[in-house]
């Protein structure tokens, strides 16, 4: 009798180690395929961090130090992408921040087809200057939500702009925290 309770508890505990371990390899498993792979990019002392299904792209800005898109969005007739992030770098030239931040979305307001949500003062770089602007525009066939984060750094100012569609922009958020917490400018 002690023998078959020694070799049922030998089972059992046999059992318990095999289920643990199909149980940590199924985790595992879910894990890596939710996991994307991630390219690194660094022009003009800026490094960018992106998911592996977002490219490099054209900017149409001469101030665009970086400029990525994701692959999903892109048109086939235009080849130009509906979702994107676009880096520039300005010189402020004596001006402040500010003043160019407040000219700029005056500016960007005298357009009726323009809409702010928010304008303030940024979180995003913390050791820097920064300001954070949040619009729609509706100049094209289809509507776009926006956020510029304005970095200051040294006499310079860089503008990261988060472009979607406004039907896609909240499911695209996830992507464009990931990236802004993985820009470096130097």
């Amino acid at each position: 009798m002690r023998k078959s309770v020694l070799f049922i508890g030998l089972v059992i505990i046999i059992l318990l180690v095999f289920v643990a371990i199909g149980l940590s390899n199924f985790e595992k498993s879910q894990t890596d395929t939710n996991q994307t792979e991630i390219q690194t990019v660094s022009q003009n002392g800026v490094v960018i961090k992106f998911p592996s299904d977002w490219v490099v792209a054209q900017a149409m800005s001469n101030d665009s130090v970086i400029a990525i898109t994701d692959l999903k969005s892109i048109d086939n007739s235009s080849k130009m992408g509906s979702v994107n992030v676009n880096i520039e770098c300005r010189q402020l030239n004596g001006s402040s921040v500010d003043t160019l931040f407040n000219k700029t979305y005056s500016t960007l307001l005298a357009n009726d087809s323009n809409q702010i949500i928010s304008l303030g003062n940024s979180s995003s770089f913390s050791n820097e200057n920064s300001l954070e602007a949040d619009y729609i525009s509706d100049l094209d066939s289809e509507p776009k939500q926006h956020k510029a984060i304005w970095v200051e750094k040294q006499d310079q100012v860089y503008v990261i702009l988060f472009t979607a569609p406004v039907n896609k922009y909240n499911s695209e958020e996830k992507y464009f925290d990931f990236i802004l917490s993985n820009i470096k400018i130097n």
